[in-house]
């Protein structure tokens, strides 16, 4: 997919998965909004995406508030890539996609870690 002037919204923007996939994002030509529960992290690692942090994507309310506002200050939303954060997150994109008329793409990571079980430490 191209991503040249497109809209990327990365959940778990900020941890070491969703900074390399926000970099890489950037670096297609991508516009990138990096969202996270964590507070805002000072690092030049994040440079020319926008963040937006402290936000609880396990509620689907603050979801689809989060989403909605992200894609009216972006734009629109052509891309989410859910590092963290998924049902609910799937739901306000495709609704904001669908809505925008243009469809879009949705990536979801996951860990080894739910393929197979393990105890609690």
């Amino acid at each position: 997919m191209q991503l040249q002037n497109q809209h990327v919204l990365v959940t778990g923007g900020f941890g070491t998965l969703g900074i390399a996939v926000v970099q890489a994002a950037l670096a297609a030509g991508a516009r990138v909004t990096a969202v996270d529960r964590a507070q805002v992290p000072a690092t030049d690692a994040l440079a020319g995406a926008q963040r937006v942090g402290d936000v609880d994507l396990a509620d689907a309310a603050t979801a689809t508030a989060t989403f909605d506002r992200i894609a009216a200050a972006g734009g629109g939303l052509d891309a989410l890539v859910n590092v963290a954060g998924t049902l609910f997150c799937m739901q306000a994109a495709a609704r904001q996609m669908i809505a925008q008329g243009r469809g879009g793409k949705i990536v979801n990571m996951a860990s080894q870690a739910g393929r197979r079980g393990e105890g609690l430490v």
